[in-house]
């Protein structure tokens, strides 16, 4: 293997169809979605504590294997559940590119909670699985976070994976909005710097006329619908971060 590449985000940004892009359209490339095991709770747990020599192991030992008998060149991982793992990365690949990718939060907001009723419940039974103020020194939310409703906890997740992804200083960092848009100029620039590849305008465009795994449903409107609660609401939990990466709100 000479090159690993990590795809982390807050979730909502594309990742499925960033693993199924590359597999289809890169050769001497592994590229897997959310592999086993994923990390999803151990995650959260790692955003504030060093991950144990169990962790390193259990983490690189199933993927080196993977990688090992592909025979490929190159690893690629869209795994937005890494969040609090990016040391852990750093520990156990070489020279591993770690690939930020950012997305508008209302819409962050909007695809989670028309696809996961994310905060709305647990869905692993009360078992520790969602990150929270209580995961974090001092977080201001913490006082108030069991009266805050599923919207607002959700910008506030938004906020802070975001932080801790930047706190760890990724190699990449690029805009779902302009990744996805035509002429998708991040892509190319990452296929050209990362892969040495130029990859033809027609496949991406082709490639970027299906979806995968996008949202269904609309329990949540469009921003300029929302109520002027949750604006409010969003606006006070997020709105610096949003300047910050040039949204207009």
């Amino acid at each position: 293997m000479e090159k690993s590449i990590f795809f982390v985000s807050t979730g909502r940004t594309g990742t499925h169809f960033l693993q199924s892009f590359f597999e289809e359209n890169l050769t001497n490339t592994l590229s897997v979605w959310e592999p086993n095991p994923s990390f999803k709770r151990r995650s959260t747990e790692l955003v504030l504590r060093p991950p144990n020599l169990f962790e390193k192991i259990y983490f690189s030992l199933p993927r080196k294997f993977q990688i090992y008998y592909s025979g490929c060149k190159y690893y690629v991982e869209a795994n937005s559940s890494l969040y609090g793992c990016l040391p852990l990365i750093r520990k156990t690949f070489d020279n591993p590119q770690i690939i930020h990718i950012i997305r508008d939060g209302r819409e962050v907001v909007k695809s989670f909670m028309n696809s996961f009723k994310r905060y709305a419940k647990d869905p692993h039974g009360g078992k520790k699985s969602q990150l929270s103020p209580n995961d974090f020194a001092k977080d201001p939310y913490q006082k108030q976070w069991e009266n805050m409703n599923p919207v607002e906890k959700t910008a506030w997740f938004w906020l802070r994976v975001n932080e801790v992804i930047e706190q760890n200083k990724p190699e990449f960092t690029v805009f779902f909005e302009d990744l996805f848009k035509s002429p998708h100029k991040p892509l190319l620039k990452l296929l050209d710097d990362i892969f040495n590849v130029k990859l033809e305008h027609y496949k991406i465009q082709k490639a970027f006329k299906r979806k995968t795994h996008s949202t269904q449903g609309q329990f949540i409107p469009e921003w300029e619908h929302w109520p002027n609660l949750w604006k409010e609401q969003f606006e006070k939990i997020c709105g610096e971060k949003m300047k910050e990466y040039e949204y207009e709100l």
